[in-house]
């Protein structure tokens, strides 16, 4: 016997963990040729086989039992099932109807099996057809129509002969006709929304079905503060995303990206694709303070230690995700004001062991670049530079004549002469420094599981490795992580539950230290070479060159962060009497994280091989940084439940109380040491140490109260108070109150709504309550400190230890308080095929903290201390609709999302005038980061119109002269009209808008057919400000002339023949070229964009053919990420680079390959 291994070694030749890639392809087709082969077949006939042994049980035991031992579910009404009814069944690798034939023999019970769905209902009571007895059936076609709930025919709806593969659909007609083994075969009717009906067919051959809608959605549990309740009675704008929907298969292993285009209100951005760097952002509906912080997270009810616990999480561990946002929060007080995610794991379920592998290999490919000029580009921007301005005022920089420069847009490879004497005999030519350092990545995630359980225990244990892998091909930059999760649930009695959860998270994430950004690529212009003949790092600029950027990544240095997080859940719940529980929670969280840096300085040398008189210029030294985080959080709660006939009331009350200590220090050693591979703290020179370090505490405690009450499950009440004690504030300010009331109606439930055939279910919804927030007040800001330092002073100048206050402080600053108010609809129509939901709020603060701006009156630059001297007023809406549906047997789902949100500063104490600052600034009267800019009256056309300028205006803007304003050049205009352009009180600047996104927005696609999944995501913005200054390519010349340029704009811009163009004219004068471009309203650009944010295409292989080996489930599946755009940007930026042109490291597209298997 032949046995075949594959082996694959990381790190072992450039592609080597790519090898498996290509056999994981290769078997993939192969699977996937066999599945189109057999789509057309039903796997029911081909059931699970199971062993089943259970003696005098009830039905609803075995019920559990076979859901445990399948993915078999049970649907059945209240009052089926008879509890006093006992079974007997012993059966080995049985089927599930060897298994309920037997158990409901003699039970008056009867059941459908379709799909995986079990419906057990009363057998109805047919009169016995003498006729047949003894006789052998016959086949015999039967017919017959398929109706909804209100008698209206339903085309597309499936019929299936139970027990076998034959079937068919209902025309447009609702009919159908099938030809069936005899009279004892049964009908199952389905459609999507609809449960699932059987039919006896016995003596009849016509048949006339109506259809009853499912309401299993409306019953779906809902996580929400301190508890649980069902979807319909939900009164709250909660949304809840359920993991297996959006978490399975897809190619990132951050659960964070994957809620991108998911639901409303909820914002994800980041700024980079550097694995472990993401620089993620998470908003839901927008502010809510100009000190915002992210959404409070919890897992498992548990705060996180940081946002970081939540990125890091294995996403096959979440079960659903809640989004609380708006008075729902205010039972989490102070830090409920930016939202509440509340993640849910998955736990174990009582059954047999059941092993789940889920893997993926994914090859990732750089995205949108910026346009950053190739060598000749270079060329041709210097030349346009140079021919729009006189003659006197031409200047080619260190290039010396145009003829040189014509060289470089020539394409010119070779020694550069006649130029700045510094220069001289250095080598050009025509590099792409992004295709140098950037490539294919590839990067792989595998999960496993194990869970089961009994009736008294239930357990989950899942892992986690992954290798992220950036696109840096020059050296490695990525994040290996680990995880580990147990779960673990105990019945101690029938009165006391216990459970338990561990948790461990590792993460290394490992890069090089020096010339990684944006510096690399805009510093120096792409027409040095990086390594010469020798292999030797080329010094740009000949032998006054002091940079390489590839030699700084290559061998300049390492990051390295080693970072472990273990926490332990513990809670114990005990039924007091009936109805009241007691329930007992703790939670131990600790974090360590060193960091490891080095720095190494090297040689440059010429094209040729000689030492260039300088080296990289990277400072040296080795510093090793550590830090450790211990979080506590406990609770004590009691929960009682009463039901007094159509009455239903609950209520909790309890006590939390957090308690977080943090402490690092640091160390480095600076200067040169020998070089030997050894790059530890102790090689390097002790000659010049810096240290620091330090710790800090913060502790907070809460009491809790949440009332429920509803009438008939149609009128719905909640209310929830907290109390918040923090120890950031000053005695006296310490405590606070919050609350919030919420209700609902159940309109469709109402008797006047009865006979409105096309409403299936409409709830109306309102909520208000105050939240806080203590965002921007650290551990101690009610306390004055004192900072130590040295200074020189004295009669003979010398170094002296001194000592000074750093700020001045106001112990009366309290908490930020935020009042919200929402009203909302939830609907379903056309028989829960269309369903939508509608949101609109508001939420204003009234105590935003904030340091006061006195301006010259205050000594400190200026800055008062925080107080609570701001309001903010905010407004937004949501909006949600979907559509899911059945075309014979194809099923889909098609949904919307898009969301708005708006915000207005007014009140800020203190200086309120506008400003220069693409970044968006702060005042009253305008949203948090409004944006002054120039305003604009298009170009100069002529001298004469320069002219006129300069005879009518003064202030901020070229003096005239050679290199003075010409035709071509932007028009500034004076708003004040008091003849002088100037920012000084700010009145000559315009408001234009703000940065936040507007119309954030998600499309999700669905569909299934014969085995076959299909899941898409489109995710975007419909309108956004951005204002790309910073760095030397976000406009030619602007930045520097010295560096590289953008070739984004060019031919596009003014010239003598082309004065119709969009752009100014070019201008190698940084401070004209500023002028053109710089702060000016022209240039704002709208950030809009569509993404194909995630595709999913996976099969189901069928059960009949997995058995055989021993395996329950089998899917092979292909997912992609950000494969394609449309977006608005007109410089080359990614879209979610947001406005920032000093970023350089690309967005990727990933392409992966996963396999999904159970055991």
């Amino acid at each position: 016997m032949k046995k075949l291994f594959v082996t694959c070694c990381i790190g072992q030749g450039k592609y080597a963990l790519w090898n498996p890639i290509f056999a994981i392809m290769r078997i993939f087709v192969l699977i996937l040729f066999v599945g189109l082969s057999v789509a057309s077949a039903s796997s029911t006939d081909a059931q699970v086989k199971m062993d089943i042994r259970m003696n005098r049980v009830s039905l609803v035991q075995l019920f559990d039992e076979i859901e445990a031992k399948s993915e078999y579910i049970f649907f059945y009404k209240d009052g089926v099932l008879d509890q006093d009814v006992k079974v007997s069944v012993k059966k080995t690798r049985a089927t599930i109807t060897e298994v309920l034939d037997e158990a409901l023999a003699e039970s008056g019970l009867e059941y459908v099996l379709f799909d995986r769905q079990v419906v057990v209902k009363l057998k109805p009571q047919t009169p016995k057809a003498s006729s047949l007895s003894g006789v052998q059936a016959v086949e015999l076609t039967v017919s017959g129509t398929v109706y909804d709930e209100n008698g209206e025919s339903l085309p597309g709806a499936t019929v299936i002969e139970k027990g076998t593969t034959n079937g068919t659909i209902t025309d447009l007609e609702g009919k159908y006709q099938l030809r069936v083994a005899g009279p004892s075969s049964v009908l199952q009717i389905s459609f999507v929304g609809y449960s699932v009906t059987e039919v006896e067919v016995g003596d009849q051959t016509n048949f006339e079905t109506s259809l009853t809608p499912d309401v299993e959605a409306l019953n779906e549990v809902v996580v929400v503060g301190y508890g649980e309740k069902s979807k319909e009675s939900v009164t709250g704008a909660i949304e809840v995303v359920k993991g297996k929907e959006v978490f399975e298969s897809r190619a990132v292993t951050n659960p964070a990206l994957a809620l991108q285009g998911q639901t409303p209100g909820i914002t994800v951005t980041r700024g980079s694709a550097r694995p472990g760097n993401e620089d993620i952002n998470l908003q839901i509906r927008g502010f809510a303070s100009i000190n915002q912080d992210p959404p409070l997270i919890l897992i498992d009810n548990v705060p996180v230690l940081n946002a970081r616990e939540f990125y890091n999480m294995n996403p096959d561990d979440i079960e659903s995700i809640s989004v609380l946002k708006d008075a729902a929060t205010a039972i989490y007080g102070a830090r409920g004001a930016n939202g509440v995610i509340l993640v849910t794991t998955k736990k174990g379920t009582v059954g047999d062991l059941k092993v789940n592998y889920s893997g993926n290999f994914r090859m990732q490919r750089i995205g949108l670049t910026p346009k950053a000029a190739n060598m000749r580009q270079y060329g041709r921007l210097w030349l346009e530079a140079n021919e729009e301005m006189p003659e006197e005022g031409r200047n080619y920089w260190g290039w010396g004549t145009a003829e040189q420069v014509q060289l470089l847009a020539d394409g010119y490879e070779g020694y550069m002469t006649d130029v700045y004497v510094g220069w001289a005999g250095m080598y050009v030519k025509d590099v792409d420094r992004i295709d140098e350092f950037y490539g294919n990545a590839y990067s792989q995630q595998h999960n496993i599981s194990v869970s089961g359980g009994n009736e008294s225990t239930r357990y989950r244990i899942s892992g986690l490795f992954s290798d992220d892998v950036g696109a840096l091909k020059l050296a490695y930059d990525g994040q290996k992580q680990y995880n580990l999760r147990f779960n673990f649930n105990h019945e101690l009695s029938d009165k006391v539950s216990l459970s338990s959860g561990i948790t461990y998270q590792k993460r290394i994430r490992s890069s090089p230290s020096n010339g990684v950004g944006g510096r690399a690529f805009q510093q120096n212009p792409w027409i040095f070479p990086s390594i010469n003949p020798q292999g030797q790092y080329v010094a740009h600029f000949g032998i006054i060159g002091s940079e390489n950027f590839r030699a700084s990544v290559e061998s300049g240095g390492r990051a390295k962060l080693d970072e472990d997080l273990i926490k332990t859940n513990l809670g114990l719940t005990a039924e007091l009497v009936e109805g009241l529980n007691l329930e007992l929670t703790g939670s131990y969280n600790r974090r360590l994280a060193s960091t490891d840096t080095t720095n190494i300085d090297l040689p440059l040398y010429d094209w040729d091989g000689n030492f260039a008189n300088y080296t990289s210029q990277i400072k040296e030294g080795i510093t090793d940084s550590y830090e450790e985080n211990d979080y506590l959080n406990y609770g004590a709660y009691l929960a009682y439940q009463k039901t007094i006939g159509k009455h239903n009331l609950s209520a909790k009350v309890g006590v939390t109380g957090d308690y977080s200590r943090t402490e690092g220090n640091s160390i480095t050693r600076n200067g040169f040491w020998e070089d030997f591979g050894v790059y530890d703290l102790n090689v390097a020179p002790e000659t010049n140490v810096k240290t620091s370090g330090g710790s800090t505490h913060w502790g907070l405690y809460a009491y809790l109260t949440r009332l429920a009450y509803d009438y008939k499950g149609k009128y719905l009440f909640d209310v929830v108070a907290r109390r918040d004690v923090s120890s950031r504030f000053a005695k006296g300010y310490k405590g606070v109150n919050y609350g919030g009331f919420s209700a609902g109606w159940i309109v469709s439930d109402e008797s006047f709504l009865k006979d409105v055939s096309f409403l299936n279910f409409l709830k109306l919804k309102g909520s208000y309550g105050e939240t806080g927030n203590q965002s921007g007040i650290n551990e101690f800001s009610y306390l004055s400190t004192v900072n130590y330092s040295t200074r020189i002073f004295g009669v003979s100048p010398a170094l002296h230890r001194a000592a000074g206050i750093p700020r001045i402080i106001d112990p009366t600053v309290t908490w930020e308080r935020i009042n919200i108010a929402n009203v909302g609809m939830e609907f379903s129509l056309l028989d829960y095929k269309l369903n939508g939901s509608f949101d609109f709020y508001t939420r204003n603060n009234n105590e935003m903290l904030l340091s006061v701006q006195y301006g010259s009156v205050m000594g400190n630059g200026g800055t008062g201390p925080l107080t609570n001297s701001g309001d903010l007023k905010g407004h937004g809406w949501e909006a949600v609709l979907g559509w899911k549906d059945q075309v014979g047997e194809v099923t889909y789902s098609v949904s919307a999302n898009v969301s708005d949100n708006r915000n207005q500063i007014v009140r800020l104490d203190g200086a309120n005038i506008p400003v220069l600052n693409t970044q968006g600034i702060n005042i009253e009267g305008y949203p948090i980061g409004a944006l002054f800019l120039w305003e604009n009256d298009g170009f100069f056309e002529s001298q004469e119109e320069v002219n006129e300028f300069y005879n009518t205006y003064t202030g901020q803007f070229p003096k005239q002269g050679n290199t003075g304003l010409r035709p071509g050049d932007v028009v500034k205009v004076d708003r004040n009209n008091d003849g002088v352009i100037s920012t000084e009180n700010g009145e000559d600047l315009k408001y234009v808008g703000e940065l936040s996104p507007h119309y954030n927005f998600g499309v999700n696609l669905g569909a299934s057919w014969n085995g076959f999944d299909f899941q898409a995501t489109f995710q975007g913005v419909l309108d956004q400000n951005i204002y790309r200054q910073e760095g030397n390519l976000s406009a030619p010349f602007a930045g520097s002339r010295f560096a590289n340029q953008t070739a984004a704009f060019l031919g596009k811009t003014w010239r003598e023949d082309n004065q119709d163009a969009a752009y100014p004219r070019l201008t190698w004068n940084t401070e004209l070229a500023r002028h053109n471009w710089h702060d000016n309203e022209w240039f704002l650009q709208n950030n809009r964009y569509m993404r194909l944010k995630t595709l999913v295409i996976g099969y189901t292989l069928p059960v009949a053919l997995t058995q055989k080996a021993a395996i329950d489930k089998a899917r092979v599946y292909f997912s992609g990420n950000d494969l394609f755009e449309f977006t608005a940007v007109r410089d080359g930026y990614d879209p979610e680079s947001r406005g920032n042109s000093s970023e350089i490291y690309p967005f990727l597209r990933t392409y992966s390959l996963g396999l999904d298997l159970t055991f």
